[in-house]
């Protein structure tokens, strides 16, 4: 018996291949034939594949992707058959840094395998950063509370470097004392945030406030006085500018209401530091004025329109009193001339001063008797001697005070008759200030 095998062609069908295969038998004369057709598979292509970019997930996603959820957007074909596709992942952690990284494999009936990674990251933080306030302050005043300044705020976070925020201020008034609740806050990367509070302590300034007098001073008078505000107050007193040097403090500075010479001209400036005992605030105030430029005192008979009043029978009615210059030395006024006798008296004028007390005593009591000579007070006129007479007539008060000159030139500082002649010069002052440049009728 002979056998034959006669292969036939293969036939090409896109990826698969088939042949057929022809066989006899032959013997006896008698031929038996049969075929068999064989059938492959040519793939050496690996599947195509798209797969997800991945990415940064930002904070605490709520559904982070799982195998399942990848697969699902994962797109595989393969030109020859059908493609299995498997996804697996590893998570690895840096910190609050989640990493989770995906194997996407597409396999094909051949065998031939795509592989690809896809990675997401995401930060897992649910804590609250922390947060430190300054400490509490202490200011004087609405005005003084400081600004807000997150630089002075610390704040931290084991994920990232939070964000400060200054958030709001809230008031409480309690006695004039407002307390200031500062609210500060830190927020992370996350939207974590967490809050401080610093508490500012307002403390009420201290009420200052002086007023021109009114009515001015009569220059060269002592015994005025100036009040500060009542109150459980430190008090400091001082004259801080002046164009006459014969304005005077004659109290202590450190009381609340304190006594005062007025200058022989110009304007002073009074200046009070008003201090809070319970709380050290402070506040300051200032006053300036002049003294009372009307009357016939004698600023006015030593200027342009007094002086020239000022006649020879005037100078030896005043060289007959015992007038004083800063010495104590007698004053008068004995130049041969009129006019040499004007310029010697407005220079003796001007230039008082109560170091010796008698010599501005004398040049009071030169004006006011020249009031008198000239009508401007009548001889009776009854004037108030407070402190030291009660109250007597002008021409009674120019033998006083010419009395109190003759037996005393020198009152310097501790002299005992200085007080009597400061009063009585304060007297001369007073009625000097408030009398009227024009001549009266007198009986």
């Amino acid at each position: 018996m002979t056998v034959t095998c006669t292969p036939g062609t293969i036939t090409t069908n896109g990826c698969n291949r088939s042949q057929s295969f022809t066989y006899s038998a032959s013997g006896c004369n008698l031929t038996t034939t049969c075929t068999r057709t064989f059938t492959w598979t040519v793939d050496k292509t690996p599947p195509a594949m798209t797969v997800p970019s991945g990415g940064n997930l930002g904070c605490n996603p709520a559904n982070p992707p799982t195998d399942a959820s990848l697969k699902s957007q994962v797109t595989a074909t393969d030109t020859c058959s059908a493609v299995t596709t498997k996804v697996t992942h590893v998570d690895t952690t840096n910190g609050c840094i989640i990493t989770r990284t995906f194997t996407v494999t597409a396999t094909d009936a051949c065998n031939n395998a795509t592989n690809k990674s896809v990675v997401y990251t995401w930060t897992a933080d649910m804590t609250n950063p922390s947060i430190t306030c300054p400490g509490p302050v202490t200011v004087c005043g609405f005005g003084n509370i400081p600004a807000p300044d997150t630089s002075k705020v610390s704040a931290g976070d084991t994920c990232s470097t939070p964000t400060k925020s200054f958030v709001s201020d809230t008031y409480v008034t309690n006695n004039g004392v407002i307390t200031v609740t500062r609210t500060y806050r830190a927020t992370d990367a996350c939207s974590n945030s967490a809050a401080c509070t610093q508490i500012i302590t307002v403390n009420p300034i201290p009420p200052c406030s002086l007023a021109v007098p009114n009515p001015l001073p009569v220059a060269d008078v002592s015994g005025y006085t100036l009040s500060g505000p009542a109150g459980n107050f430190l008090y400091s007193w001082s004259i801080t500018a002046t164009t006459d040097p014969n304005w005077q403090i004659t109290s202590a500075t450190n009381i609340q209401t304190i006594t005062y010479t007025s200058g022989s001209s110009g304007t002073a400036t009074f200046q009070l530091v008003v201090t809070d005992k319970a709380t050290g605030c402070q506040n300051t105030c200032t006053v300036t004025f002049a003294v009372n430029t009307g009357g016939a005192t004698p600023g006015f008979w030593g200027n342009p329109v007094g002086l020239p009043q000022v006649t020879a029978a005037d100078f030896t009615a005043l060289n007959i009193e015992c007038l004083r210059n800063a010495t104590g030395a007698n004053q008068d006024f004995t130049q041969s001339k009129l006019a040499d006798q004007q310029s010697a008296f407005a220079t003796w004028l001007k230039n008082r001063n109560a170091v010796n007390m008698a010599y501005q005593f004398s040049a009071h009591l030169a004006a006011f008797t020249l009031n008198v000579r000239h009508k401007f007070i009548c001889p009776a006129t009854i004037i108030s001697v407070p402190g030291c007479g009660g109250s007597m007539t002008a021409t009674n008060l120019i033998t006083t005070c010419n009395n109190a000159l003759c037996a005393d030139g020198t009152t310097f500082s501790g002299d005992p008759n200085r007080p009597t002649q400061e009063c009585l010069k304060n007297a001369l002052a007073i009625a000097n200030g408030s009398t009227t440049t024009t001549a009266k009728t007198c009986p």
